[in-house]
């Protein structure tokens, strides 16, 4: 039993109103260990949920593309296919025509072939770069085409068991590393 402020007469302490003169009492505040178990777990599966929906709903699909010898993902908006087939060279390009992926096959080429991607990769290595995830990038521009004086960002890819080279050109630096990191060389 409590007493009521205004009146002074003794009500039940579960009372809501003063039985006597109808003021609203206070309610205790809730302390049952039990109700506050509840609401905390209830607050901690809504945030999970949360983090769940925002993951599945910010993650760019993905998907697997295959230049013949080897595979490399990208974002599901990039369509490759093959613009160039010179001799061991081939270059996959994209539907927008700013990404490209160029597969030299080195046992095929002539000398003079080979002697000239050579010193276009040296010309390569001469811009400024940087490691990211793992993965040397170069920072160039676009020196041809419509697209001239657009960032283009550089990764080399190297098998020398094969005779390989993957060279990987985008506009976006965060899709070279996705490209560069995702290739796969077939057996």
């Amino acid at each position: 039993m409590i007493k009521c402020p205004k009146c002074g007469n003794e009500v039940d302490s579960d009372d809501e109103y003063c039985k006597h003169c109808s003021h609203k009492l206070k309610k205790k505040p809730i302390t049952d260990k039990k109700n506050i178990i509840i609401i905390a777990l209830i607050i901690i599966i809504i945030a999970i949920i949360g983090v769940i929906c925002y993951s599945m709903f910010t993650t760019e699909p993905v998907k697997v593309v295959d230049v013949g010898v080897g595979t490399f993902n990208c974002s599901n908006e990039l369509n490759f296919t093959l613009n160039k087939t010179d001799g061991p060279f081939k270059e996959y390009i994209a539907d927008n025509g700013r990404y490209t992926v160029k597969v030299f096959n080195l046992s095929q080429g002539s000398y003079y072939y080979n002697y000239g991607l050579s010193l276009a990769n040296n010309e390569i290595k001469t811009y400024p770069s940087s490691v990211i995830d793992n993965v040397l990038i170069y920072n160039s521009t676009a020196n041809v085409g419509e697209y001239v004086g657009e960032p283009r960002f550089i990764a080399i890819i190297d098998n020398n068991d094969k005779n390989l080279q993957i060279q990987i050109v985008t506009p976006e630096v965060e899709d070279t590393v996705q490209i560069a990191n995702s290739f796969q060389f077939k057996n």
